[in-house]
């Protein structure tokens, strides 16, 4: 529709692998995320996103939220 603003929203999961102090571990993680991308050019864009995530590790639950600005250029 011509339109330069593109609302979206999206849902993941799956497996988070970290190490710390020579530890490996692994927990389950799903989220969604929510935002706006606004066309500067047919190419160029440049989105506003809100995101969680929860993760579960042996019973202890972690919840992260982020605000993200990113540009981004696509190929054709």
């Amino acid at each position: 529709d011509g339109s330069n603003v593109v609302p979206y929203v999206g849902a993941a999961g799956g497996l988070s692998l970290s190490k710390s102090s020579g530890q490996s571990q692994s927990s389950f993680e799903y989220g969604g995320q929510a935002g706006i991308k606004s066309f500067i050019s047919e190419s160029f864009y440049v989105n506003y996103e809100a995101r969680i995530r929860l993760y579960s590790d042996s019973g202890i639950d972690t919840t992260t939220t982020s605000l993200n600005i990113g540009m981004n250029y696509l190929f054709d």
